[in-house]
């Protein structure tokens, strides 16, 4: 433990010795954010990988935990693990090269490439798609989803779970998150380039980037997946990985990862324009900008500008982590799906531990006067009722009949959700007098729900 803190405080020194670097992270920094993953995952159970890049230099590579409870194996800080969501930037990125090649334009339509598809979303266009704009519904809302999801399918079969389902809502009109859509582009991507889509992700994207664990399906034997169940940690049931297919079926390890987000930010296979919409954020038909840009959600963490991704299959999880300004780059894989520190928020902690020395994130102190402007019930459009009530000095937020949740002030109108490290984030939009008159509510910056007030006054 002393000779990789060492270690580490000398690739700090090295990587922060730049004159231009913006901040230069301290080594005590780097220390406590060792003693943040030693801490949070315990040596007997599931285990993590970690890999922060900072100005182009990798700056920690570490790993805690088990690969294998039963076994005592320890988990390898370069085991490939599946990567659940995560997988969607991939897809977008080889839609990106596809349309660099010539090969399909963002305009085009379900239809036009795919003329065997049946159904309302033929008229789809492939920039709709990449968004999360194009209304198709989401095929793992299903009630048999989990059934399903352990047989192997083709991508005609999946294709087929939802073709012919009415959308959601028109295209280009709005966001909503759909796996449907990114098996769509899976598609697309093996009918355009002629390759299997686990091929071509092989082809065109990691060999050129040496991204050597970055590959197709499920290899429980570099880690076993693990899911949280009355006390103890037990084997998650793997999902079919053909299931998962173009909207969460790559796996890779944490390091991997951070090169791949470099590889894209540094511009080393897309040409500029493309690059732009990978980075930039998207567009509705309305012209309203969107939290995500073709390629990445954008978003911030505590004020700073971030570029994110996250994963979830059974038995693991993922996410990845960039700072804008900072140049700093936070990947974190585990082969847990519960029970144990949640990637999202793990990798949060260590972003601000390694910016700012310490994990927790800052929060304002209000005046009576600001609370009380907040308190009183909001009603949805489609029904329901979210209170916000003052509690021992503090804002709370009750939707329904549901539990209460503490609300952390980050500004006298913008909140985030207690315990969500800023990822659940209410914003409260107030009248000339300062009165709130509305309250939307944001999940990794993607716009969830909004309620008007309705009424004054603190509910019991």
């Amino acid at each position: 433990m002393i000779r990789a803190r060492a270690l580490l405080a000398i690739v700090a020194l090295a990587s922060a010795s730049c004159a231009d670097a913006p901040r230069r992270i301290a080594p005590a920094a780097l220390d406590r954010a060792v003693q943040e993953i030693e801490r949070e995952f315990l040596p007997e159970g599931p285990g993590v990988a970690v890999a922060v890049h900072h100005r182009g230099a990798r700056i920690l590579h570490r790993a805690a935990g088990r690969a294998d409870i039963a076994s005592g194996r320890t988990l390898a800080v370069d085991a490939a693990m599946p990567i659940g969501s995560i997988t969607k930037p991939v897809t977008a990125l080889a839609v990106l090269l596809l349309a660099q090649d010539g090969r399909l334009r963002l305009s085009q339509t379900v239809g036009e490439l795919l003329p065997e598809y049946a159904g309302p979303g033929r008229a789809v266009t492939v920039e709709q798609l990449l968004n999360h704009s194009a209304g198709i519904p989401n095929f793992v809302d299903r009630d048999d989803f989990e059934s399903l999801a352990r047989r192997p399918h083709t991508p005609a079969q999946l294709l087929a779970l939802f073709a012919a389902e009415p959308l959601v809502f028109a295209p280009g009109t709005r966001y909503e998150y759909s796996d449907s859509g990114y098996e769509v582009l899976g598609a697309i991507v093996e009918r355009s380039s002629g390759l299997v889509y686990g091929e071509f992700v092989r082809a065109r994207i990691a060999a050129p980037l040496g991204l050597d664990s970055l590959r197709f399906g499920l290899d429980r034997a570099a880690a076993v997946g693990y899911t949280h169940r009355d006390g103890a940690f037990l084997g998650a049931e793997p999902i079919d990985m053909s299931v998962a297919y173009a909207a969460g079926g790559l796996r890779a390890n944490a390091d991997d990862l951070v090169r791949l987000f470099v590889a894209l930010h540094d511009g080393a296979l897309l040409d500029a324009a493309h690059r732009a919409l990978a980075w930039n954020p998207a567009r509705l038909a309305s012209g309203a900008a969107m939290a995500r840009s073709l390629v990445w959600g954008i978003c911030e963490l505590d004020g700073r500008e971030t570029r994110q991704s996250g994963g979830f299959i059974p038995g693991y999880r993922a996410y990845l982590l960039h700072v804008v300004a900072e140049d700093l780059t936070v990947a974190v894989v585990s082969n847990a799906d519960d029970g144990a520190a949640d990637p999202t928020q793990f990798a949060r902690r260590l972003a601000r531990t390694l910016l700012e020395g310490a994990p927790d994130q800052a929060a304002v102190a209000l005046t009576p006067a600001e609370r009380a402007a907040l308190v009183g019930r909001y009603r949805f459009e489609g029904g329901g009722e979210r209170e916000i009530f003052e509690r021992d000095g503090r804002i709370h937020s009750r939707r329904g009949a549901g539990e209460p949740r503490e609300l952390v002030a980050l500004a006298a109108t913008r909140f985030a959700l207690a315990g969500s490290e800023g990822t659940v984030v209410f914003e409260f939009e107030r009248d000339a007098s300062g009165r709130a008159v509305s309250v939307s509510n944001q999940l990794d910056c993607g716009p969830l729900e909004t309620a008007v007030r309705v009424a004054e006054g603190t509910p019991p």
